[in-house]
């Protein structure tokens, strides 16, 4: 079974977005996402869209907006945990803005089981999400056009993290059977 690396990037499904549309930074995003929400009569596919953004609530999803911040859950050596940090909490607060103005909600909010889900049905113009995400719209949503491109900037830097989802079993271990029952 191969270890699966995910790099979260910004998917937008009928945004009209180009390489030189997205938004590159988090200033242009919340413009970006409220026009989604509220329609823009030249993007069809977007008008209806429950939410500008569907982002999952989960430290691989919503850390990517403290890693822009300049933060993150702990300090670089991995030895003090840093979450309450100023970076931390303007990125924190950033996200908690976009949710309460309606223009970034949670799958569930919008009756999706996850970021993948709500862009595939439509009830969602960007999502955040990792490289499983071609093999799931390919898979599930054969038909729905998008465009992946990488998460706006933000006041620090690009935040972009690497994470996985899945358990690995060793092709050498002598236990695979019992690693595979579990």
């Amino acid at each position: 079974m191969a270890a699966s690396t995910a790099v979260p990037a910004l998917a937008a499904c009928g945004s009209g977005f180009s390489d030189s549309s997205a938004p590159a930074t988090q200033q242009t995003g919340p413009a970006a996402l409220n026009v989604l929400v509220a329609g823009d009569p030249s993007d069809t596919a977007a008008v209806n869209a429950a939410a500008g953004l569907v982002v999952g609530d989960t430290r691989d999803r919503i850390g990517a907006f403290m890693k822009q911040a300049g933060g993150w859950v702990t300090d670089a050596a991995q030895t003090q945990a840093t979450a309450t940090s100023p970076q931390n909490v303007e990125a924190l607060k950033y996200v908690q803005g976009l949710l309460s103005s309606g223009a970034a909600k949670y799958p569930k909010q919008v009756g999706a089981g996850d970021a993948i889900e709500a862009v595939g049905q439509g009830k969602a113009a960007m999502i955040i999400e990792g490289n499983w995400f071609l093999g799931s719209m390919q898979a599930d949503y054969p038909t729905v056009k998008y465009t992946v491109e990488p998460l706006p900037a933000g006041p620090a830097e690009a935040g972009t993290l690497s994470f996985t989802q899945c358990w690995g079993i060793a092709a050498q271990s002598a236990h695979q059977e019992q690693a595979a029952s579990r």
